[in-house]
């Protein structure tokens, strides 16, 4: 299937859709803190001796990725 022609199929698609209603949001989830996110991955994986690179832009990451 060509891609226009998928992606026109995924939009009408979409406009009729009878989709389920969302999930009321937990209330601990609402009064969660902000967290950084970065920042606690960089320090989970490295809890299990994970070898962080980056952040890279998107740009960057080719030569992350050819450095490793």
């Amino acid at each position: 299937m060509r891609r226009d022609a998928f992606l026109s199929r995924v939009a009408r698609s979409t406009l009729t859709a009878d989709l389920p209603s969302r999930p009321p949001t937990r209330p601990e989830l609402a009064e969660m803190e902000s967290v950084d996110l970065v920042a606690l991955f960089r320090a989970r994986a490295q809890e299990v001796s994970t070898v962080i690179h980056g952040p890279v832009t998107r740009h960057g990451a080719a030569r992350a990725v050819a450095a490793i």
